[in-house]
Formats: C-alpha cells, sequence, structure tokens
C-alpha cells in the first residue's frame, strides 16, 4: 500500500493544509473507526464534534466546518472544496 504524507495529500487535493506536512496516511476509514495513519472526512459539524475523540490523525474537511478542539500541533485537517 501506498504511503503519502499530509503535505502530499494537501497538493494533490488542492487543500489548506492545517497542521503538520509529515504525517504519514496510508489508508482511509470513517471518523469512528480510523487509526492514526488513516485519512478520514469531515463533512458537516455533527462529524466535527467527533473529531476530538476519533484516533485519526489526519482528516479532509470540507470548507466552512468549524472543528472544534483541533490540536493543530500533532493533527492535520486537510480543507477542501466541498
Amino acid at each position: 500500500m501506498t504511503t503519502l504524507t499530509t503535505g502530499q495529500l494537501a497538493e494533490m487535493l488542492r487543500a489548506e493544509l492545517v497542521g503538520p506536512a509529515d504525517i504519514a496516511v496510508s489508508g482511509l476509514s470513517t471518523l469512528q473507526d480510523a487509526g492514526p495513519e488513516e485519512l478520514t472526512f469531515i463533512r458537516s459539524d455533527k462529524f466535527a464534534k467527533l473529531w476530538s475523540r476519533s484516533r485519526a490523525r489526519a482528516a479532509a474537511v470540507a470548507k466552512g466546518v468549524a472543528v472544534p478542539e483541533h490540536d493543530s500541533a500533532s493533527r492535520a485537517l486537510l480543507v477542501v472544496a466541498e
């Protein structure tokens, strides 16, 4: 399986990166099931509230969705157009 960094993904997706560019991502999963090396997706405020409890270290986030309690020192958000 190919591993990409959050910086590489942000460039590929033309996303605004909020957080470290060097987090390794090797898979994709739901917010509830994602592990530390999986990218997840946050499309609404409902799911943004669950971010702090997710084990994922990276998430693609729809532009305009506020993500409370985001720790940009250790986790990455890739803000994308919907």
